[in-house]
């Protein structure tokens, strides 16, 4: 079990490459695998606070991801969004390879979304 955290706010959302680690030289948001007795939102808090040096805030679990690898390896994702963060960003972690970077961002839809889904894929 897992979890991704994304800070977004003002219509910007935080990114990062990952230094190593599942999806190394990925850009995502911060995250990782809970540790023993952690719940998916104590981790979340955590990640974010070893990757990038503040704690997220105003946490709202938003999503759940499951993800099935090639070799049979499985993942449950908790996906979260902050609505902020306290402190200042580390600007380098074992984690990451560069500070944190703010991105605009858009949602986007095919256009042919219905209450179960895409119906063009």
């Amino acid at each position: 079990y897992a979890n991704l955290c994304f800070v977004i706010r003002d219509g910007q959302i935080l990114l990062i490459r990952k230094k190593r680690g599942l999806g190394a030289g990925k850009i995502n948001g911060p995250g990782g695998r809970l540790e023993k007795g952690e719940t998916a939102l104590e981790s979340a808090i955590r990640e974010t606070q070893e990757e990038l040096g503040v704690t997220p805030t105003d946490l709202e679990h938003i999503g759940e991801l499951f993800f099935q690898f090639l070799d049979g390896y499985k993942l449950h994702v908790a996906v979260f969004a902050a609505g902020g963060v306290m402190g200042n960003f580390a600007k380098r972690t074992k984690q990451l390879r560069f500070g944190p970077k703010l991105t605009r961002f858009r949602i986007m839809t095919c256009g042919r979304m219905t209450p179960t889904g895409c119906r063009c894929c």
